[in-house]
């Protein structure tokens, strides 16, 4: 499992202000964390939030009326969190290698790198055993690091992954190598090398977890655009899938879009919210997906002894079209009301994110908790106070944004 760090501004809340601080004095910067050694996945829930912010659900009551409740929901609601937003999906955005450090073996690498007449034909048949010779490998593709358990012998397993539609035009197509594992069988990584016929144009770090998937699609004026699923985050009762898209353009393989491909986080009790949010392409032209999400919150303060209790407050879907800039390169969105860039991102799924999720819920949807904490039903009515009362009482315990 990778780890991504996220530094985001923070937060000013209320009278919050200024960055917290460690024993020493020093200003302690705000990190959303994601992903975990697999050796600490069993536990990794039960650390979500560092304490005491795990311990505010396991308390009996409420530590604030409904008027303060509904005072701190407007103060969330009336505070921008565009920069928060902003920051949060520039280290998302994975074609600016801000997750990884520079060169490393996951950063992300355009080429311009024409291969002879010979080293072309030697690598088309290459791509039709799925096998490359080690000495050859190493002189055409830059970069490739591998441990020495997957030379077989003096061979290297590789995927051949075309997107013409005939596959032996070898017009656009990609090369895998999996640097962990033999073959494509047991791996969790993979580095892709991408070429425009016998150009070496880009190299890919991808982190697939479970399956390599790779898909492609031809766009309305010939180009084509290539997409997979990058695993953020996985493990007990947690996961975060991103699709990342990328377009031939002019010889080199562009960014153009990422999207939520699967994200989810149960909500077991001492958590603050369970949701989950899948997508679906259903059109290429305009590029449509449709989006499918839920939301679950607590309705009673967590107790060991007794069965989690939540109440299922969001259950939507939506479509979204996605139109393509000529002038940026780039698709950007056309949400329907219901859905924005800051909805989208309180979805994202991390551990130890400090609750900066959250708050991004609760500003983007503070007018339906809003209406459910002067709900006639009780129910609803308890999810929402205690919800907001686990967001003001992470404030006031932790400090965490003062």
């Amino acid at each position: 499992m990778r780890k991504l760090f996220l530094i985001v501004p923070a937060l000013f809340l209320l009278s919050c202000h200024n960055s917290p601080q460690t024993n020493n004095g020093a200003k302690q910067p705000i990190i959303l964390y994601g992903g975990r050694p697999e050796s600490q996945q069993e536990d990794s829930l039960k650390q979500l939030y560092a304490k005491p912010a795990a311990q505010l659900l396991s308390h009996r009551h409420s530590h604030y009326s409904n008027k303060e409740l509904l005072s701190f929901l407007d103060s969330i609601k009336n505070f921008s969190m565009k920069k928060v937003v902003d920051s949060i999906n520039d280290r998302v955005d994975l074609s600016n290698n801000k997750r990884y450090p520079k060169d490393s073996l996951e950063s992300k690498t355009n080429f311009n790198i024409t291969l002879s007449v010979e080293d072309f034909a030697a690598l088309k048949s290459a791509c039709k055993t799925h096998k490359i010779k080690l000495s050859f490998a190493k002189r055409i593709f830059p970069n490739l690091k591998f441990d020495d358990k997957v030379i077989v012998p003096d061979l290297l397993y590789m995927d051949f992954i075309p997107f013409d539609k005939n596959a032996n035009d070898f017009t656009y197509f990609a090369i895998a190598f999996y640097p962990y594992c033999p073959n494509n069988d047991c791996g969790q990584d993979r580095i892709l090398y991408f070429f425009d016929s016998n150009k070496l144009i880009a190299r890919h770090y991808n982190f697939f977890r479970f399956e390599p998937c790779n898909y492609h699609f031809k766009t309305k004026d010939g180009s084509i655009v290539v997409y997979y699923p990058e695993c953020f985050d996985e493990g007990m009762g947690l996961c975060w899938f991103q699709n990342y898209f990328y377009k031939y353009v002019n010889g080199k393989l562009i960014p153009v879009l990422n999207i939520i491909s699967s994200t989810g986080l149960d909500e077991i009790g001492y958590l603050p919210r369970g949701y989950t949010m899948d997508s679906k392409i259903i059109r290429f032209e305009p590029l449509t997906v449709k989006y499918n999400y839920t939301v679950s919150l607590p309705t009673k303060f967590f107790n060991q002894e007794e069965d989690d209790n939540d109440k299922e407050v969001i259950n939507d879907s939506v479509i979204v079209q996605y139109y393509w800039n000529e002038k940026l390169e780039k698709y950007y969105p056309k949400y329907p009301v219901k859905l924005n860039d800051e909805n989208m991102a309180s979805y994202y799924c991390q551990e130890d994110s400090n609750m900066v999720f959250e708050y991004l819920f609760a500003h983007s949807n503070a007018d339906l908790i809003k209406r459910m904490l002067s709900s006639t039903n009780d129910t609803l009515k308890s999810a929402a106070s205690i919800y907001l009362d686990t967001l003001k009482s992470y404030l006031q315990t932790t400090h965490r944004f003062r």
